[in-house]
């Protein structure tokens, strides 16, 4: 394993400030998804098309997460503030709703695909 990818899962597994992503992982999902909070920024506004623009040019059109350029976005929020994270790819926005937003899960499936060499490191 790459030495980055070991600290951070060495400091996410035994960080106690980190604990509260260690749910059980048959717990049911505690967030709530509230429509009246979805997509909004850091100041409160709501997530406006100006907003949206200005992120693209920002991120210059690419996944934040893949780096994919693509004309068009999803706006990924937190579904429990409401605030929009960034604009990602559909494919990133599914697989995090697929991992329900679980640091931990991430960090075990990136452990997973370590374990079995299924990984690509863009650099």
């Amino acid at each position: 394993m790459k030495i980055w990818m070991e600290e951070l899962v060495n400091k996410f597994l035994n960080d106690p400030k980190y604990s509260d992503f260690k749910l059980d992982r048959k717990a049911k999902k505690s967030k709530v998804f509230n429509p009246k909070t979805a997509h909004l920024n850091e100041n409160g506004s709501k997530f406006s098309s100006k907003d949206y623009i200005n992120r693209m040019k920002v991120q210059n059109d690419e996944c934040e997460i893949c780096r994919t350029r693509l004309p068009k976005l999803v706006i990924d929020h937190d579904h429990t503030s409401g605030l929009v994270r960034g604009l990602l790819c559909s494919g990133c926005n599914s697989g995090l709703g697929f991992f329900r937003d679980s640091l931990f899960t991430v960090v075990q499936a990136a452990k997973y695909l370590r374990r079995y060499k299924i990984y690509k490191i863009n650099a």
